[in-house]
């Protein structure tokens, strides 16, 4: 309790981020009426009045303290409320179909440059004013959509589908990361379905996008090209579309993906920097506060030139919180400092607690802090370098603490050679971000433009070809990892009581830590037995294929096509994170041209057949005894014969055409059970 009443921000903070956590799970499940919003606001409106004029000596009971986090809860959850355009009358959610319709969007943010589209997101409001709501667009590549930037105001005329949730369990769910960006519509725009009505040349935001279009223009005068421009252009200018996958996938391998995103890295080492040109103004009357203002002001301007992605927004906002605090002599605080930050960002957009990147940030912004200096202190050294090289250690170390459960939950690996990584990635990531700023500087003057691209390509390609030779390394990620939001929390818990029993010596704290450690371990038990026993068949929803997996225990047999089946990074989106949620340890993958196609097999007393097109001059009969057909590909001229002889239960896989699965639901009869995995999901039968 003393902790809490040193720092009061968070004290607001943490009850605040509790309503708009669940607010936001909430209009999952309904969205409230206007009317019940406005009375509820009112309600807490009093309800706060009351709590400002509570006499000051009762203000320190603990029925005033439950009464105060009560309302900062209903506070956070009134806000998200307010700003989620669902709940008003009039928004795109409310339509009952998704019907073609005309509709003025004003383009806002950044357009990024798709193989087949340029993508887009915009507010839209539709031609007669009745609907509006935030929708995501593909426009079809041309000339006229390549002038597309921010501001700009068009007409366009189409479809504005609903985003579909995740089609498989476990998936990434983008529907509901796009309901976290306020959108829930998206579009296709082919050529002549859209016009520009007004452009956006004077939005201030536009200036920066385009300047940094020039900046990564700069890079290739300076020789940059491939993985280095890429690269450069992430870590400096944190526009990351150039980046291939593999080489993404490498830096996540190493432990060094933090360096790929403009964030509190690369943020920190701008504010040290411009701190230490802005010394001068120190000796002025006011000049700490001038230097302050002006960092501030450097700062949003980095952001703004960065495309204003939410991790360099949360860095410039949490160093900006830093810099003006130390100007009015408030340092005693950090913790306070960063809590203000997270207070003013969640109010700016309260869904920003729902992205992964502000979690992880502040989650690595707190591990540092609280951990870093205590793990510094374990061991000194006489020789600098060595200092150096177990300060960069203790950083790693205590940034990988916070955020390793989210790492587990989200991304289901754990790169072990973090610390060796970090020991060359970090000192190449500083040179290389002031290496790129002073590209900038040299453009005025090609032969030194040309020499400092000399050193800032050799740099890069070091930093990439180290980092891809620790991911190459044998067990240097740890994959297939699942834990679930209860686990994270204990593992969380866990965390801070052990910190808490090394750094105070308290031995009161082994009680916790050993009662966290023995509930994580019956959890884990409990899933792996459960893992044990498990029987399931799963149809999955993958565009234009029929994916089957039956599982047995921990052992699972996939059947697919061969190119799915090679197709590695399509099985880790769509498939294997729901074989790591059920603890399947082998694998059997059978290419579907050679699995029972057209013949019964039985599965958990289950008579199934897979149903597929036939050879010439063959025709498709189903057994009397069968109970579920899975259709894979059917003859226009078989339908309407083979829709007789359905079993109680028909599943519709994702290889069938609009046209084909049409005519088949509307030829099998009504007694029959039909499952369209494309528009219902992935089809699962648990067994005894």
């Amino acid at each position: 309790m003393r902790l809490l009443q040193a720092f009061p921000a968070i004290r607001l903070l943490v009850p605040f981020m509790v309503g708009v956590i669940g607010a936001a799970f909430a209009l999952e499940q309904g969205t409230p009426t206007i009317y019940g919003l406005v009375i509820a606001f009112g309600l807490w409106c009093v309800f706060s009045l009351i709590l400002l004029i509570w006499p000051f000596k009762a203000a320190k009971g603990t029925f005033f303290g439950g009464l105060a986090v009560l309302s900062m809860v209903a506070g956070g959850a009134l806000l998200l409320f307010s700003v989620s355009g669902q709940v008003y009358p009039g928004h795109l959610t409310g339509q009952k179909s998704d019907t073609a319709g005309t509709y003025l969007v004003t383009v806002d943010g950044e357009v990024h440059d798709k193989p087949r589209s340029y993508r887009m997101e915009a507010d839209a409001i539709s031609a007669d004013g009745q609907y509006f709501g935030r929708v995501l667009l593909y426009v079809q590549r041309d000339s006229l959509a390549a002038r597309i930037g921010h501001g700009d105001r068009l007409l366009i005329h189409g479809q504005l589908a609903r985003v579909r949730p995740a089609g498989n369990p476990n998936e990434f769910n983008y529907a509901r990361y796009l309901r976290f960006h306020h959108i829930h519509h998206q579009a296709y725009l082919p050529q002549g379905t859209w016009q520009t009505v007004r452009t956006g040349s004077g939005s201030p935001i536009r200036f920066f996008i385009e300047l940094r279009q020039h900046m990564l223009d700069v890079f290739h005068r300076a020789g940059l090209d491939g993985a280095e421009h890429a690269v450069a252009a992430a870590l400096v200018l944190g526009y990351k579309a150039d980046l291939e996958q593999s080489l993404v996938q490498a830096y996540a391998g190493a432990g060094a993906t933090h360096v790929l995103a403009v964030s509190g890295l690369h943020v920190g080492i701008i504010y040290l920097v411009i701190n230490w040109l802005l010394t001068v103004l120190t000796k002025l009357p006011n000049g700490e506060r001038v230097r302050a203002i002006l960092t501030v002001v450097i700062l949003i301007a980095y952001a703004m030139l960065t495309g204003l992605s939410p991790s360099v927004t949360r860095a410039v906002a949490m160093f900006s919180f830093v810099a003006l605090a130390k100007s009015f002599g408030r340092t005693g605080s950090i913790y306070n400092t960063l809590a203000c930050s997270a207070i003013g960002l969640v109010i700016y957009d309260p869904l920003i607690v729902m992205q992964v990147g502000f979690q992880l940030s502040y989650a690595a912004v707190l591990g540092i802090v609280l951990l870093q200096p205590w793990l510094v202190q374990q061991f000194s050294f006489k020789h600098r370098a060595m200092d150096w090289v177990w300060g960069i250690t203790c950083v790693s170390v205590a940034a990988q603490l916070a955020t390793f459960p989210l790492g587990l939950l989200y991304f289901h690996q754990f790169p072990n050679l973090f610390f060796v990584s970090n020991l060359f990635v970090i000192p190449a990531a500083t040179g290389v971000l002031v290496l790129g700023i002073v590209t900038m500087a040299a453009q005025v003057w090609d032969p030194l433009l040309a020499f400092i691209g000399l050193l800032l390509n050799g740099l890069i390609g070091a930093l990439n070809g180290l980092v891809s030779y620790v991911d190459r390394i044998p067990y240097a990620v740890a994959s297939g990892i699942d834990i679930t939001v209860a686990e994270t929390l204990i593992v969380y818990l866990l965390i801070a009581c052990a910190a808490w029993l090394f750094i105070s010596k308290e031995a009161r704290m082994m009680i916790p830590v050993m009662a966290l450690g023995i509930g994580l371990f019956f959890t884990q038990t409990f899933e792996y037995g459960r893992h044990r026993q498990q029987r399931s068949l799963t149809v999955y929803n993958i565009r234009k294929e029929t994916a089957i997996a039956v599982t047995e225990g921990t052992r699972l047999e996939f059947m697919a096509s061969p190119d799915l089946l090679g197709n590695e990074q399509s099985l880790l989106f769509h498939v294997r994170h729901h074989w790591w949620a059920q603890g399947v340890d082998r694998e059997i993958h059978v290419p579907m041209p050679d699995s029972l196609m057209n013949r019964p097999f039985c599965w958990n007393g289950s008579n199934i057949t897979i149903v597929a097109r036939p050879m010439k001059g063959e025709v498709i009969v189903l057994p009397d005894s069968l109970d579920v057909a899975i259709i894979h590909s059917v003859n226009w001229k078989d339908v309407h014969e083979l829709a007789r002889q359905m079993p109680p239960l028909v599943i519709l896989s994702s290889s069938l055409g609009q046209r084909t699965r049409a005519t088949l639901r509307e030829a099998i009869p009504d007694n029959v059970e039909v499952w369209d995995v494309e528009s219902r999901g992935a089809f699962m039968l648990q067994g005894d």
